[in-house]
């Protein structure tokens, strides 16, 4: 009887903790949900979400063009739900995107091309000003040389030339007023010192010494005019990961701008840019040492005890 008892109580409460954990995980699911129906451009009615296309379109342009990706509107409504990879990274980019910007730069098409709100126009005729949209982006890529340099992230006298551009292909656009100090919006300039520790193809890894702390970047750069262990000056604006410790800095996915070879450091230590090599290499050391150490006791006190045993037996 006792043994039917303490199973049946053992039955409840997983059937109670697993109700618990399913509405928890749904609870969870609905507000994380609700916390970004701004980006989005959805809105509740009941229990449906209801987006509205045109600003979302606008949206999913902009990420595109951000991203480089290729996501349509259908993939972007069923990450909202299904909270997939494009939905996080949608997500983790959409402030560094400028949304203001964009919103911006489409009204300014909207109201020259039709005359009225962006926000008061079908999803077809979005469709029509997202496509002059791009067109325009891509006067920008082929002006600068580089896709990314957005149109929207321009200036509003800059985006004026390149309207005039597409409206007019004859049409030879001011270069006084296309200079930008600022090009990747969004992006800070960084720039550092260092010395290359890595070269394999066009990956580089570079070290940073950063008062004790050691700084690792590594990434693309195509033309190699250094060698590893030279000291050199790098910057840029793009990378995909980066991580900032108190003891280590490591970034990833760099698109290194430039690269070249300075002149070293006064009072310069190269072993201090391998520190925490060392560091590792003198504790993997003190571990094979111990590990030995306590190896050969074993292996002595077997010996030792197995001695003792067959002694004992003899006598």
């Amino acid at each position: 009887m006792n043994r039917k008892l303490i199973v049946g109580l053992l039955i409840a409460a997983i059937v109670i903790g697993g109700c618990c954990f399913f509405f928890s995980r749904n609870n969870k699911k609905e507000v994380y949900q609700k916390e970004y129906l701004y980006q989005f451009y959805a809105h509740k009615e009941g229990d449906d979400v209801i987006f509205y296309e045109p600003g979302l379109l606008m949206y999913l342009s902009g990420y595109n063009l951000y991203t480089n990706s290729d996501a349509s509107l259908e993939d972007l409504e069923e990450s909202y739900f299904s909270r997939n990879e494009l939905f996080d990274n949608y997500i983790s980019v959409f402030a560094l995107m400028k949304p203001d910007n964009i919103e911006e730069t489409f009204s300014e098409i909207t109201e020259r091309e039709l005359g009225k709100s962006y926000f008061n126009i079908s999803l077809d005729e979005a469709k029509k000003i997202n496509d002059i949209f791009l067109e325009q982006q891509s006067l920008v890529t082929d002006y600068y040389g580089d896709s990314r340099i957005l149109l929207y992230n321009l200036s509003d006298e800059q985006r004026e030339e390149f309207y005039k551009k597409y409206e007019d292909s004859s049409y030879v656009i001011e270069d006084s007023v296309m200079e930008t100090t600022e090009p990747y919006t969004g992006h800070k300039h960084q720039e550092f010192q260092g010395i290359v520790k890595e070269i394999n193809g066009n990956e580089v890894v570079i070290r940073v010494l950063d008062g004790k702390r050691i700084c690792q970047y590594s990434g693309i750069y195509d033309d190699i005019s250094f060698d590893i262990q030279d000291y050199v000056a790098f910057d840029f604006y793009f990378f995909k990961t980066g991580i900032e410790e108190e003891t280590r800095s490591e970034w990833t996915g760099v698109e290194f701008e430039n690269i070249k070879i300075i002149d070293e450091p006064k009072n310069f230590d190269i072993d201090a840019y391998y520190a925490d090599e060392y560091e590792k290499k003198k504790d993997l050391i003190i571990k094979v040492l111990v590990v030995a150490f306590y190896s050969f006791v074993l292996v002595v006190s077997m010996v030792y005890f197995s001695r003792r045993q067959r002694e004992k037996w003899s006598s």
